[in-house]
């Protein structure tokens, strides 16, 4: 028995819905007639005329429960709205929540409700400078508790800057574009201190070593993360996004199951055009060199995608680098988040380099050259350092960052290692 439905759109056009079934059956998808190959919601989910079911009962469809909260993100939500809605509080329910607000190009809408009044821009400058950030924060969580279409366990919202940039005395009257801008961050400093530097300084990192990455910017205090959507293009329209774990056809929950082959082997199939396949193979394997060398061990499913605007002829390229942590600064047992080689802990440089080669399909020689420039780009970021005020944050960030990458570090680097 059918229920009620979702409307599926993308930068304002409608292209399907999805049903919303009664147990035992599942939730199912359809286009909408003369839906062309370019507008597919997925690279796996072509238009046609037929049902594409979910895998069972009471789920959804990988692509679209990419972008369901987690965590203590979906249990908030769950305890302002789940006693106000008619079903039960599931994934269906949360993907009609925050389905207005999504990372991508899909948004998803009950066909009877109507949007909700969109709140204020926010002054991004302002934010930054803001003293403590963290209790701005929750009240930007409070505001935009719906607009949290972003998938990870810790608390973040999607925001909608100001435009021209605000500055005193000069009221902002336009906005350059009509949906979010900008995902906000926070990360409770008792658990994870400095967590928002730490980030920051990951990524400034990627970019050092030449990677593509997301603009990223720290609050003055450290307390939030604001991070610019790179999913847009320069029109203001929004990208097709995916990450490596719905294509996988995998739900958010398997993000941790496979290896960093399967994630090569898939980008190859994926990238288009085809001649462009080792290069985009090449900026996935700096960006795992990356996660080893800082010892990110959250690198899982979720935390690589492809962007594309035309799903039939691409390009698909892969996403630039975001969400990049040194984990062992509060797990200092923390391994891989996926295996390489059938095994989780931190590989060699050796041993990404012969991964380089078979997997990526790099020369001997490129493999070694994308190796040493992130090594470089590291050693460019370690200055950045002394801006983590924990002291056991930063020395641990320290040491890991000087050996991640080493074949055999010091003994001592080795017993702090193990403690």
């Amino acid at each position: 028995m059918a229920g009620p439905r979702l409307e599926v759109s993308q930068n304002g056009q409608s292209v399907g819905h999805i049903q919303r079934a009664l147990e035992p059956e599942p939730h199912r998808f359809r286009y909408l007639p003369g839906i062309p190959p370019a507008a597919a919601v997925s690279l796996l989910v072509p238009p046609a005329e037929v049902d594409y079911f979910a895998a069972g009962p009471g789920v959804l469809h990988p692509v679209f429960a990419m972008n369901l909260p987690e965590g203590d993100l979906r249990q908030a939500i769950a305890a302002r709205f789940s006693r106000d809605l008619p079903t039960v509080f599931d994934d269906y329910a949360l993907l009609g929540l925050v389905g207005r607000s999504q990372i991508g190009r899909l948004r998803y809408a009950a066909s009877e409700s109507q949007p909700p009044e969109r709140p204020l821009p926010l002054s991004i400058p302002t934010l930054l400078q803001a003293r403590g950030t963290r209790a701005v924060f929750n009240e930007l969580f409070e505001r935009y508790l719906t607009s949290a279409g972003v998938s990870g366990v810790q608390p973040k919202v999607l925001v909608q800057s100001e435009a021209p940039a605000a500055t005193p005395g000069r009221p902002v009257d336009r906005l350059t574009f009509p949906e979010t801008t900008h995902i906000i961050k926070a990360f409770d400093p008792a658990r994870w201190p400095d967590l928002a530097v730490n980030e920051h300084l990951c990524l400034l990192a990627s970019g050092s070593a030449g990677l593509p990455t997301a603009k990223v910017q720290v609050a003055d205090d450290g307390g939030v993360l604001v991070v610019e959507r790179f999913d847009r293009d320069p029109a203001g329209l929004y990208l097709g996004f995916e990450d490596i774990c719905s294509l996988s056809g995998r739900l958010p929950e398997g993000k941790y199951e496979g290896s960093y082959e399967d994630v090569a082997d898939l980008v190859a199939r994926l990238i288009l055009p085809q001649s462009e396949t080792v290069r985009e193979l090449r900026k996935f394997f700096k960006t795992l060199v990356l996660s080893v060398g800082v010892r990110n061990g959250d690198a899982h499913l979720k935390n690589f995608g492809v962007l594309y605007a035309n799903a039939e002829t691409g390009p698909v390229t892969l996403a630039p680098v975001f969400d990049v942590i040194t984990t062992t600064a509060y797990l200092d047992r923390d391994r891989m988040a996926l295996s390489l080689g059938g095994r989780k802990e931190w590989p060699s440089a050796k041993r990404l380099i012969e991964f380089g080669i078979r997997h990526c399909h790099l020369t001997p020689a490129d493999a070694r050259a994308a190796v040493q420039e992130v090594v470089s780009g590291i050693a460019n970021a370690r200055g950045e350092l002394t801006r983590v005020t924990t002291a056991f944050v930063r020395q641990k960030m320290e040491a890991e960052w000087a050996y991640g990458l080493e074949l055999d570090p010091p003994a001592a680097i080795r017993t702090t290692q193990r403690k």
